[in-house]
């Protein structure tokens, strides 16, 4: 199609001839269902009485309800605007239309924004959806096309809890040998939405270890679709108990963990240091069981770090949730079982209290376990006061003893994230979303943000501790310590990643061949500074194939994107004497069943990422990952062709000013085309590449002397006449190096000699070199 800036004569709005009672409005209303059973069929004609309840309105044309709003463009089309263009490449083809106010629902309605949100396909892939039009913030959401994607709500109230974050960063600058770490993609997924600033991102590499460990699937943690019936609320609940407790356990790395607690605070730890995130979020506890029949007394300590908040049998709506809290934190129970020095099978009393007064940590995590209707009765909105307090006061004692109250003495705890389910009725799915205090801005105020998936928005506190219906049910709050600056010295942790990653040469191949190595890894003298020019290509297999529908009039609807997965990534010196040597060439260990290589295009075959036969450069995902990790983080500049997909397969982010994409770089503005990088090399570069199969050396190599070409033809004030050149070649030869012709522009024939024409006066600082010398001539007018 044509590109156009302006709106066409034949693009004129529907209200121009279509009053709102129009069919273009209304569709029409299904057959009642009692009409549809006493029709009787007559010669393929079906024919009914007429209803009492519809005679006399046979001939009445009147609009359905919000036909209006539809008419004048304010309506809504599956929760979107209508306005506004659903996919990018749209965009510059609509008017520019003011977006209006959300309307406000009415009582009872859910909002909205808080509807579940989906991503669409269009044809040029998930890359052309309008992520922009869900959020105008600076933070950044989560897209819900990846498995387990209900863990984004629960990771967002993670990041933006300052402690869990720092931790889960400061542990990637660590040498963890677990293959699938869920602290390290913790923290690199952190640091993602750090650096993204409000642009969309993935938790693809977190959703893959959380996938690929055993635990989770044998307690039902996955989330598979049609096969989980499991409520969201209680999903996410169990979910956060087991990744607490996992993140606890990976954060001692060699029997090591980072000491978070003052010089000052020192003394009151006693033993071995506890883990980092048990410094964080752990509730030091000691449970001791009385013996009924003997009166022997055993006693064992504990860490809990998620509580679970217990409710009476028959819950009252004058309940304050500080005594659900402390009878949660504090709590006795009864329980028969055969006594360890009587031998009898007797009544145990088991009381859990608080280990010592300084056993409460800085950040809290309480499971609301909100499974029934009369439990949701305790959180539903009072017309005097509400349930949960934005603030709680806790006070120990030595004696292990725990006193709550929402306001007076005591170590001051506040509401910092919130993860709730909402499901607008028994009949529809639910999903999750995620209320955060983010950080204050330069006023010095915070304020509160709902993450809905890639939704984002700013909401009031008010809207934040709101229940008034079943439709928002709590899961997750996480309360943080008022003054936890001065129980955490966060300053302690590492933030640079070891840069020795660079230097060495590892495989994970038993049978690694010489002759297939062809990187050289850097040296110490030669590690990247801020603006060190690097070429960067990554090849990718398929795990799960593109899932789509045909509809009848033959156009075809992407329900899923096929899933891609890392093989290989190659990235070669931009500049300096050994200037195009790749000194990352790593073949990516993948351990999921591939369904397809892409041979053709990747030219990744059977074997090549498998240990036992593989004769390349074979290293974990984790690896790699670091090591582009450490890349973006020193500042190099990132040259390649197609680079925004390759990045966001790899789940990554690099800031745009870091990238330089031949992609981007060669086209003219207003212009849908891409260009490929073999018609350009063809075109450019008089070279034909990618022959036989993609390789992702020569490909990078070809991109790099692609923006070094473009960095000659600013200089030469020329970059504009020969994009004008490469489209008309491109038109003759369909955009793609013709086969029955020879390699490049350089060998065409010479041009017959013409009889001295005069010459056309050339542009000022334009000069293109004549044909045969640079491949690029002028087109003779006629």
């Amino acid at each position: 199609m044509p590109y156009y800036s302006e709106p066409l004569l034949s693009n004129f709005e529907p209200t121009d001839y279509a009053p709102v009672t129009s069919p273009f409005f209304n569709p029409p209303e299904p057959v009642p269902p009692n009409v549809l059973s006493a029709m009787k069929v007559i010669d393929f004609v079906g024919y009914a009485t007429l209803p009492r309840d519809l005679r006399g309105k046979r001939y009445v044309v009147s609009a359905r309800p919000g036909a209006g709003k539809l008419a004048t463009g304010r309506g809504f089309v599956n929760g979107r605007r209508e306005s506004a263009p659903r996919f990018r490449s749209d965009k510059d083809r609509k008017r520019e239309k003011s977006v209006e106010p959300e309307e406000e629902a009415s009582p009872g309605e859910v909002p909205k924004y808080y509807r579940k949100v989906e991503i669409k396909y269009s044809k040029f892939g998930i890359e052309d959806f309008d992520f922009g039009f869900y959020n105008r913030t600076e933070y950044s959401g989560l897209e819900t096309d990846i498995l387990n994607s209900y863990t984004n709500a629960l990771l967002q109230a993670l990041h933006y809890t300052t402690p869990i974050r720092a931790v889960a960063k400061a542990h990637i600058c660590v040498d963890c040998k677990k293959e699938h770490c869920l602290l390290c993609e913790a923290g690199f997924l952190f640091r993602m939405l750090e650096d993204a600033k409000g642009t969309n991102c993935q938790a693809s590499n977190f959703s893959k270890a959380f996938s690929a460990t055993p635990q989770a699937s044998a307690l039902g943690l996955m989330d598979d679709d049609d096969k989980s019936t499991t409520p969201y609320g209680s999903l996410i609940q169990s979910f956060n108990r087991w990744l607490l407790s996992t993140f606890s356990a990976e954060a001692v790395v060699d029997g090591e963990t980072f000491a978070l607690r003052p010089d000052s605070l020192d003394h009151l730890s006693l033993g071995a240091t506890p883990s980092a995130v048990d410094q964080v979020l752990g509730i030091r506890t000691k449970t001791t069981n009385t013996c009924q029949n003997c009166g022997f007394v055993s006693s064992r300590e504990a860490t809990v770090h998620a509580v679970d908040l217990q409710y009476p049998k028959k819950p009252s709506g004058d309940l304050r949730f500080s005594e659900i809290l402390r009878s949660s934190i504090i709590r006795e129970t009864w329980t028969k079982a055969n006594c360890s020095h009587c031998k009898a099978f007797t009544p145990l009393l088991s009381r859990r209290a608080l280990a010592n007064d300084n056993a409460l940590p800085p950040v809290i995590s309480v499971n609301a376990m909100v499974s029934t209707p009369e439990v949701f009765e305790v959180w539903r909105d009072k017309a005097d006061r509400r349930f949960l307090p934005p603030k709680v006061c806790l006070r120990p004692s030595p004696e292990g003893e725990l006193q709550v109250s929402e306001e007076g003495e005591g170590v001051a705890y506040g509401v910092k994230a919130m993860v709730v389910q909402i499901q607008e009725s028994p009949e529809l799915p639910g999903h999750l979303l995620s209320f955060v205090k983010v950080p204050p801005n330069e006023d010095g105020e915070s304020t509160w943000v709902m993450f809905n998936d890639f939704l984002v928005r700013p909401v009031s506190e008010q809207e934040v501790f709101r229940f008034p219906q079943l439709w928002k049910v709590p899961a997750i709050v996480v309360f943080e310590r008022d003054d936890v600056a001065s129980v955490l010295d966060l300053g302690k942790l590492p933030t640079q990643l070891d840069p020795s990653v660079l230097f060495q040469d590892v495989s994970l191949a038993w049978n690694r061949r010489n002759n297939s190595i062809k990187h050289k890894a850097l040296t110490p003298a030669e590690l990247p500074r801020p603006g060190t020019l690097i070429a960067i290509d990554a090849e990718f297999v398929a795990l799960q194939q593109e899932e789509m529908e045909f509809r009848s009039d033959g156009t075809k609807n992407i329900l899923r994107p096929s899933h891609m997965s890392l093989a290989r990534v190659s990235v070669l010196r931009g500049q300096g004497e050994m200037e195009g040597k790749p000194f990352i060439d790593d073949y990516i260990l993948t351990k999921e069943a591939v369904v397809d290589y892409l041979t053709e295009f990747s030219g990744i075959k059977s074997g090549d990422l498998d240990p036992n036969n593989s004769p390349h450069t074979l290293v974990p995902l984790k690896v790699a990952y670091k090591k582009l990790r450490l890349l973006v983080d020193l500042g190099c500049i990132f040259i390649g062709h197609g680079l925004s997909k390759d990045f966001r397969t790899i789940n990554i982010f690099v800031p745009p000013e870091q990238v330089m994409d031949t992609v981007n770089i060669y086209t003219i503005p207003g212009r849908q085309r891409k260009l490929s990088l073999r018609f350009l090399s063809w075109f450019l570069l008089k070279k034909d590449i990618q022959t036989q199969a993609h390789d992702s050396i020569e490909d990078a190599k070809y991109a790099l002397l692609l923006y070094k070409q473009y960095l000659d033809f600013e200089e030469q004030n020329r970059f504009e006449d020969v994009m004008e050149d490469i489209f008309v070649e491109g038109q003759k030869v369909g955009f793609k190096p013709p086969h029955d012709r020879p390699s490049s522009p350089a060998a065409f024939p010479p041009l017959p000699p013409v009889s001295a024409p005069t010459p056309p006066p050339q542009k000022q600082g334009r000069h293109l070199q004549p044909p045969g010398q640079g491949g690029y001539r002028r087109r003779q007018q006629h």
